[in-house]
């Protein structure tokens, strides 16, 4: 008898209890009673078997204890780095035009010094980049504070340039943005983190547009210039998530699709508040609807949602917006919900359709030949 209770899994077990009242709040003693029941122990046995029991089920709790103050410790973390840089912040507002220019270049090198030390010293805590997944959280609030320090660093060296050089504005704002994608594709290489993904992103987003203003003069010209850059980077993001450079391939795919979405209608932006011509704008529908497509022919090829939602909403505002220009505003609010609407069910029809098609079809064989 007590060489069959050895075959039964922790999980059956608790089945088993789950099966009779608890007595006296004591699971290990419903465990060992429901066994007793089923004859799969001897009676005399259950006191054995009853310590048995105890001691595997008390040793899950302090397994969770530990996991629950891990992530209490790590939340507590963001939330101490949070109050201290918004305190520091709020300090240096408030006494920011008391300060003398040299104390302004301390206190933004302070504060770039104090996040990449305090950055450093909890990597070292955590036993450096190699660090196992039982450190994770640290790593993940070294990655946070770096990636801080980075981003402050950018406007603390324009800040500077404006004040001690003659570069003109756009190229320090290239200065700027430049030093914050060098710096955050150090800690990205550094500590592999979703956060540093997306601020590299951002810097050099930043530095495209920063370059394009500073190159041309014309505002049409650096208008095309910036959507030209985007649309690029967004190329070259995607490829990077697909070909395994970012690790991060979902946040990958989703932040390319972002930029390409947003490089095709910053020129309808720059058409409608720039005072550009409507042939930007035209121009602007045109790669949105291209945009959509390649969303889709991207979804049709490797099944990943975030290039569905491209295809879908880069298709809606392409329509909406074009109607809405070719109507002249005559539309209305009404009217370009009505567009909006109608494009928007036809391409989520149609991502459906395809997504069903994959199922049925070859879904299965994409997917491996992806894999391989």
């Amino acid at each position: 008898m007590a060489h069959r209770c050895t075959t039964l899994t922790l999980q059956e077990v608790i089945m088993l209890a789950s099966r009779r009242p608890l007595r006296d709040d004591n699971p290990a003693t419903t465990v060992v009673d429901a066994l007793v029941a089923k004859g799969l122990i001897a009676s005399q046995d259950a006191a054995t078997a009853g310590s048995v029991v105890r001691g595997v089920l008390s040793s899950e709790v302090p397994e969770r204890d530990r996991r629950l103050r891990g992530i209490m410790a790590e939340v507590a973390g963001y939330l101490g780095g949070v109050l201290v840089v918004a305190a520091v912040a709020v300090a240096l507002a408030t006494q920011w035009v008391a300060l003398s220019t040299t104390a302004r270049y301390w206190a933004l090198a302070g504060c770039v010094a104090v996040l990449a030390v305090a950055g450093m010293a909890v990597m070292v805590v955590s036993g450096g980049r190699d660090a196992t997944a039982v450190v994770d959280a640290r790593r993940r609030l070294t990655a946070l504070l770096l990636t801080g320090a980075a981003v402050v660093t950018g406007p603390s060296v324009a800040y500077w340039a404006d004040n001690e050089t003659a570069i003109q504005p756009h190229w320090i704002s290239v200065l700027a943005s430049g030093l914050v994608a060098v710096l955050a594709i150090g800690v990205y290489l550094l500590l592999t983190n979703g956060l540093t993904h997306v601020v590299f992103a951002g810097a050099l987003m930043f530095l495209s547009e920063a370059l394009s203003n500073a190159v041309f003069e014309s505002s049409i010209m650096a208008a095309y210039a910036v959507a030209s850059a985007f649309l690029t980077l967004a190329a070259i993001w995607v490829l990077a998530a697909e070909i395994g450079w970012l690790r991060e391939k979902t946040l990958g795919r989703l932040v390319g699709g972002v930029i390409a979405f947003w490089g095709a209608q910053l020129l309808v932006i720059a058409a409608s508040w720039g005072g550009l011509d409507r042939g930007a704008a035209w121009t602007g529908y045109l790669a949105l609807a291209v945009v959509g497509t390649v969303g889709f022919v991207l979804y049709i090829r490797l099944q990943a949602w975030p290039y569905l939602v491209l295809g879908v909403v880069a298709l809606t505002a392409a329509a909406t917006e074009a109607a809405v220009d070719w109507s002249e505003g005559s539309l209305g609010a009404a009217g370009a919900l009505l567009v909006a609407g109608a494009v928007l069910l036809g391409a989520s029809a149609l991502g459906l359709r395809l997504r069903r098609r994959d199922q049925h079809s070859g879904g299965a064989g994409s997917s491996h030949a992806l894999a391989g």
